[in-house]
């Protein structure tokens, strides 16, 4: 699946849940409407928040 970068509005860290936080990576497209994505057994946010910015060409 390929989604042109004209239909993507933003790239963010989002949390679900109150007691175990579970971040994800979430995308989300002009329409509002958007994925999440999980990244196996990856917990912590500061590893999600090293995916967003090499999401946005950070360095490898």
């Amino acid at each position: 699946m390929s989604i042109p970068r004209e239909q993507i509005a933003e790239f963010s860290v989002e949390s679900d849940g109150t007691v175990r936080k579970v971040h994800y990576l979430r995308m989300e497209l002009v329409d509002r409407s958007g994925f999440e994505f999980f990244c196996g057994v990856v917990k912590e946010r500061e590893q999600y928040e090293r995916l967003l910015a090499l999401t946005h060409g950070g360095p490898a």
